[in-house]
This record gives structure tokens, C-alpha cells and sequence, in this order.
């Protein structure tokens, strides 16, 4: 193939010929054969002509680079100065609107950034700076390094830096500074401002807050703050929308008082509240002193948080049965013996298929919680057959590894027994969870205990009676239980739901006084409509904060003056109907025990001739309820207009949740936090990706910025420290 490169002979023939090679042209080398292995570089910065060398491939390989040796500037011009088109499906940079598909699709930007038609491509074919392919790839990889809290440090690791090579062979990988000290900071502000602008189109000017206090190594404490509040248009036919947001993630190096906790609560509602004419409604949280004395002490209504106060009963329950603590002990050993012997599981998986049980793995308690041993039971009960057939075939000489019949039969009521509990623990962790279920939800719990008693007394069961006995003992005795009853914010939140207005005199204690909390109902919707459109003052549902600059709440206290679900199922073998059946929510069942409305029974509620807001009388008179599983905001979403006052009530307290595992599972990557930071900064930097790390998840259509990096401050950022991130 003699002649000149740039003849006009070798252009046809390469059109004509090698049309894949022509048209994707010299920078475009997404079907790689070899990968191109990046060097580690001790420094940030990475010189171009090393890191990516400029070499052609074609479809089988390197070509050969005399060919383009002698290509006129004219030529190489006008190839790099075409315009680059996007597909919408491919996501494939298109020449001249040829259809060159590629194994790899790249992230799409297409309607977020600049247009890429006026953008020309760097000599050398890399993108220029601000290109739109180069912000989407900086872009996607700082949402990455935060949702899946990797250390900045992976951005200068050889296999990220291989797999960006096969990837995008366009795109210069900016260093590590450039992510930590631009990229984050500005998505940060970013989702922030996300964040901000659907705060206020909150439904209530009320936003409930989740607290949690954690810590590694009682060396440095963390505290997370979540907000909740629930977005609804009365004249859209889309359903009311709940929504929560992480607030902030906070450090404090030295021990956790009650006077900073409650100077952060204060400088995070003026941040974000005050300012945009909202006020902090319930805090829910566990009952660490400290965070509930700072909460208190600013004249905040203070909810215990459901899921640990059940946490606490049924692992106290656990703990004082030395019958449940000695069978326990011998089911962890059991299931350590498996998790640690290949061998073991092995056999195991050998005797799961030869009695057609699921093929899994048998499971341990892995956090303080005691849904943990619940689910350990349930996996074990479900492999009893492979696991007493291991055992059979495998003699062992110690006696605490066998499970006796005793002990399946224990297990086996003991599961049962903690099935209700377990399903209302997973319903109140959910999203759509609110405070009003709490009390149904309760009341179910002793209406089981007493069945299940009847059912064990019944089948001759003496094991189960007595544990049914002592959980019924302990339900009804507990004071953090029994004073959910009697509190304001749990009865209203029930009275203002739809699905169990009608049965609050089932729900309730029999001595509770009916009419009282009807009038304590209408008190509140007097108060609201009272009020003064415009202010975010009124009842008690909120923290009284003074927004005067200097951040402190109005009633200060003397010393702070100066300051995995389920598995397969199993059942008895036996003919009597189950208690409780799976495939239901726990709402669901309470409807068989009367404490649910439905079209059959009805949902008014009778009322006596007292001094009651019409508007008040009309909604417990109304007859019409949703299902067992609806939300209770779209109930409220089509009467917003005929009882406005109510509505706005309703929605304050039916967008609170009823658990603070929300602001706990900001520490489920523990990880993230472990260590001491090198600097203020770089605890700053770890707080702002536990931050995006939540938050990006819940709110990904934020604007993103402009993700520009240059080769002119590459060297700048490249000296800086990261304090090892």
C-alpha cells in the first residue's frame, strides 16, 4: 500500500475498508484488546505522556504507528475538530453521526451540562476540561467514592486506574485532591441545596428530627441528625410523599456533653429551619442521658424511639430465662461450628439437598440486637432436618453443640412467640412508619400474648405457656411501654389516623378517658387556627428557639444558662390454624382483632354534644377509612381544603416517625469512622461523605455543579496534604 498517507487513494480505502477504524478515528480506543496497566505513582499528579500513552488500537491491537507518522497537520485538524454528538441509548460519543457501538457505555450527561457540540477535543484526543463527558466521569466518580465510602486514596489505586483506562480512554483521571478538596465540597453544597429547597415545601411548617449518639472507641463521639417531613399538593393527583434527609454528622474529639449536644441541635435548626420559616416539631431518639437532656433542656418534645424501647423488653425477656439463655447458648455454638468449618458447611450443604431444604448458610447473632438471635433461630429451625443429620453421622465429644429435642421445642415456641414482635420492629423501620401505630401496634402485642398462651395450654405445650406467661409479665409491666399509653403525641397521632380513630376505645386502656382527648384535640385545632399563618410558633409540638444570632432556645435549665427479613417459611407440624400469618403486615392483622377499621365495621367515631369544633366533630364522624396499609397522608391529601386547620394537625403528627433508626444507620458503615483524623480538615471531609452517603441515595436529582479539572492546578492540589483519606 504504497503512496502518502494523506492521499486521497488511502483515504477510500480506509473509508472503504476499515470504516471502524476511520470513523471512530485515532482517540477514540474504547475496544481495547490489552489493557493499558497504570503505574502508581508516588506523587498526585500523573504526566499524560506516562500515564496514557498515545497509542492507536484497532479491533485485534496496537496498530502500527508508522502509518500515521507522516499525517498532514490539515488532516489532523480537521479530525479532531469534528463535533462530538451523544447517543441517548448508547451514551457512545458518535463521529458524524456514524452508529459505532462499543461493549462499554459511558455515563450519560446529556441535559445536565454544557452541549458538547462546541466543545473541541485536546490534541491527543483527551477530553478538554470542561468537557461534558470529562464533568460526568468526575462526577459519577465522586458519588462513588461517597455511597460506597471508599478512601480518596482509591482514586490513585492501579486497578481504578486500569478499569478507567478500558473505560474512557479520553479521560484524564484527575488526583485525589481534586475529589476531596473540590469535587465533594461542591457536590456537598450541591445536595445541601437540594436538600433546602424540598424543606420548604414541607406540608407542615413542623420538621421531626432523629438523634443518635454513637461511638468506636470512646475516643471521639459522632452525632447524626435526620429530618422528616412529608411533601403533598391537595390539587395533583399524585399521593402525598414522605421524605427524610441526614442533616448533619457531627464529631466531637473530647467526651460528649449535654451542653454541645444542645448547642449543635440549635446551630443545625437555625441552619436549616429557622431560616427558611421552620420550626423543629418532635425529636425522637434512644435514651442516651445526655442527648435526652439536651433535648429537653431546649424545650423540645422529646419521643422515645419504639424499635429500642421493644430492643430492650424482648432482650431483657432473653437474658432472665435461664431455660431461653442455656438453649441460646448451645444454638450459637452450633451454628459458630459451621460458619468456621469449610468441611462442615460442606456436609451441610450435601444434607440440604438430600432433604430438599434451601441451600443457606446458618447464621449468627451479628449486632446487639435482638431480632439478630431471632433471625439465628428461624434459619436453624428451618435446617433442623441437615443440621440433627450432621450430627447423627458426626459424633462430637462435647455436650454443648448438641441440640436435644428440648431445646428444638424451645426454639420452636420461642419463634413463634417473637414473630409479632419482629414484624412490628421491621414495620416501624420503614420509610412510610409513623407515631400513630405505635399504640395498635402494642395492644396487638398483648392480645397475641394471651392467644398464643391459649394455644400452647392447649397442644400441651408446658415450655411455651411459661415463656408466653413471662413476656405477657413484662409487657404489661414495663413503664417506658405502659407511659406510651398516657402520652399526648402517641394518642393524637392515633386519634388523627383514619384507620383506628374508630377503634381508640379498643386501642386504649379500659380507663382511659375518651372525651378528654377529644377535647385535647380540638384545644389543638383551635390553636392552630389561631395562629398566625406566617410564624411557626403555636402548640407544644415544637422547640421554642429564639432566632436572635445568638442561638440559644428561650427556657433554658439554670446549669446550661452559661453554658435481614425472614426466611423461608416452616410451620408446626400440626393442624391448627396459625396465629399469626406471614404474608400479612402486622397492620393488617389487627383488623381480626378489632382494633382496625374497615368498609365492613366503619370508621366513626361517636361523639357527645361538648364544646367541640365543628371541624373536629365532622372528621370522628366520618365514616369513611383506607386500607390497612395505605399511608394516612393521602387520607388527609384530599381534605386539606375542607378542614384545613385539622390537616395541617393531622399532617404534623402523622409525618413523625416512631424510631430513630433512621439516624442510626448513618453508622452502618463503621469503617468510614474509624480512626483518629489528621486534621480538622479531614474530619470535615469524612463528615461531608457520610453526608452525600445518605443523602445521595434519597435525593439524586440534585443540580450538579461544574466538576472542572485543570492541568493548571494540578500541581497546587497534588502538594497538599489529604490526611490519608
Amino acid at each position: 500500500m504504497g503512496g502518502h498517507f494523506g492521499t486521497s487513494a488511502l483515504m477510500r480505502h480506509l473509508e472503504g475498508k476499515h470504516p471502524m477504524e476511520w470513523g471512530r478515528g485515532k482517540f477514540n480506543k474504547l475496544h481495547i484488546a490489552n489493557a493499558i496497566e497504570v503505574e502508581d505513582e508516588d506523587d498526585e499528579e500523573m504526566d499524560e505522556s506516562v500515564a496514557y500513552p498515545d497509542v492507536p488500537y484497532g479491533n485485534f491491537g496496537p496498530a502500527d504507528l508508522s502509518l500515521y507518522s507522516d499525517m498532514p497537520d490539515a488532516m489532523s485538524q480537521m479530525h479532531y475538530h469534528m463535533p462530538m454528538e451523544y447517543n441517548i441509548e448508547s451514551e457512545e460519543p458518535l463521529m458524524d453521526g456514524s452508529n459505532v457501538s462499543s461493549p462499554m457505555s459511558l455515563p450519560s450527561f446529556k441535559g445536565t451540562l454544557m452541549a458538547p457540540t462546541n466543545i473541541k477535543m485536546k490534541l491527543g484526543g483527551r477530553y478538554p476540561p470542561n468537557h461534558p463527558k470529562a464533568q460526568a466521569w468526575n462526577r459519577n466518580i465522586t458519588e462513588l467514592i461517597c455511597e460506597m465510602a471508599l478512601p480518596h486514596s482509591f482514586i490513585g489505586s492501579k486497578a481504578f486506574q486500569k478499569f478507567m483506562a478500558r473505560a474512557d480512554l479520553q479521560y484524564t483521571v484527575p488526583t485525589r485532591s481534586f475529589f476531596s478538596k473540590r469535587a465533594v465540597p461542591q457536590v456537598y453544597e450541591a445536595v445541601c441545596e437540594n436538600i433546602a429547597s424540598e424543606l420548604k415545601r414541607s406540608a407542615c411548617p413542623y420538621i421531626h428530627i432523629t438523634a443518635h449518639v454513637w461511638s468506636a472507641d470512646l475516643t471521639a463521639y459522632y452525632l447524626s441528625l435526620t429530618a422528616h417531613w412529608s411533601v403533598m399538593d391537595p390539587d395533583a393527583d399524585q399521593p402525598a410523599e414522605r421524605k427524610y434527609a441526614l442533616l448533619c454528622i457531627k464529631r466531637f474529639p473530647k467526651e460528649l456533653t449535654e451542653v454541645s449536644i444542645q448547642q449543635e441541635l440549635i446551630r443545625q435548626a437555625n441552619l436549616w429551619l429557622l431560616s427558611n420559616a421552620l420550626a423543629p416539631g418532635f425529636f425522637i431518639s434512644n435514651r442516651d442521658f445526655n442527648l435526652v437532656q439536651a433535648i429537653k433542656g431546649a424545650n423540645c418534645t422529646y419521643i422515645p424511639c419504639f424499635t429500642q424501647s421493644i430492643n430492650l423488653l424482648v432482650k431483657d425477656f432473653l437474658q432472665n430465662n435461664r431455660y431461653i439463655a442455656g438453649m441460646l447458648a448451645v444454638a450459637r455454638n452450633v451454628c459458630g461450628h459451621f460458619i468456621h468449618s469449610a468441611r462442615a458447611r460442606r456436609i451441610l450443604a450435601e444434607l440440604q439437598y438430600q432433604n430438599n431444604l434451601p441451600k443457606q448458610s446458618l447464621k449468627l447473632e451479628t449486632v446487639p440486637h435482638w431480632t439478630s438471635t431471632f433471625y439465628m433461630l428461624q434459619r436453624l429451625l428451618e435446617q433442623q432436618k441437615a443440621v440433627q443429620a450432621y450430627f447423627l453421622m458426626h459424633k462430637v465429644d462435647t455436650v454443648d453443640i448438641i441440640l436435644n429435642p428440648s431445646h428444638w421445642n424451645l426454639m420452636l415456641s420461642l419463634v413463634d412467640l417473637l414473630q409479632p414482635f419482629e414484624m412490628t420492629t421491621r414495620e416501624v423501620n420503614s420509610s412510610s412508619s409513623c407515631l400513630s401505630q405505635v399504640l395498635p401496634e402494642l395492644r396487638y402485642l398483648h392480645i397475641f400474648l394471651k392467644k398464643i398462651r391459649g394455644h400452647f395450654e392447649s397442644t400441651g405445650d408446658t415450655n411455651g405457656v411459661v415463656i408466653a406467661d413471662s413476656l405477657a409479665l413484662k409487657l404489661s409491666t414495663d413503664y417506658g411501654v405502659s407511659e406510651m399509653f398516657q402520652k399526648e403525641e402517641y394518642v393524637l397521632a392515633t386519634l388523627l389516623d383514619p384507620r383506628f380513630k374508630g377503634r381508640i376505645e379498643a386501642i386504649l386502656p379500659p380507663d382511659s378517658d375518651i372525651d378528654h382527648w377529644k377535647q385535647v384535640l380540638v384545644k389543638k385545632v383551635k390553636e392552630v387556627m389561631s395562629s398566625s399563618s406566617s410564624s411557626a410558633q403555636g402548640s407544644r409540638t415544637s422547640c421554642q428557639f429564639r432566632d436572635n444570632g445568638t442561638a440559644e432556645p428561650e427556657l433554658f435549665s439554670g446549669k446550661l444558662a452559661g453554658a435481614e427479613v425472614g426466611g423461608p417459611p416452616w410451620r408446626r407440624s400440626m393442624a391448627a390454624a396459625p396465629l399469626i400469618h406471614k404474608e400479612k403486615s402486622l397492620i393488617e392483622h389487627l383488623e381480626s382483632v378489632g382494633l382496625l377499621a374497615s368498609k365492613s365495621t366503619g370508621a366513626s367515631l361517636s361523639t357527645e354534644s361538648h364544646s367541640a369544633c365543628v371541624m373536629v366533630e365532622k372528621y370522628l364522624q366520618d365514616n369513611k377509612t383506607i386500607g390497612a396499609k395505605d399511608d394516612p397522608l393521602t387520607y388527609w391529601q384530599k381534605r386539606t381544603w375542607l378542614w384545613p386547620a385539622l390537616t395541617k394537625l393531622a399532617v404534623t403528627y402523622l409525618t413523625c416517625p416512631s424510631s430513630s433508626v433512621f439516624a442510626e444507620r448513618v453508622f452502618g458503615s463503621p469503617q468510614v469512622f474509624a480512626g483518629k483524623p489528621s486534621s480538622s480538615e479531614a474530619a470535615e471531609g469524612t463528615e461531608r461523605s457520610a453526608f452525600l452517603k445518605v443523602n445521595l441515595e434519597n435525593f439524586p436529582n440534585y443540580n450538579p455543579p461544574p466538576l472542572i479539572f485543570s492541568s493548571d492546578n494540578a500541581a497546587e492540589q497534588s502538594d497538599s496534604d489529604d490526611g490519608g483519606l
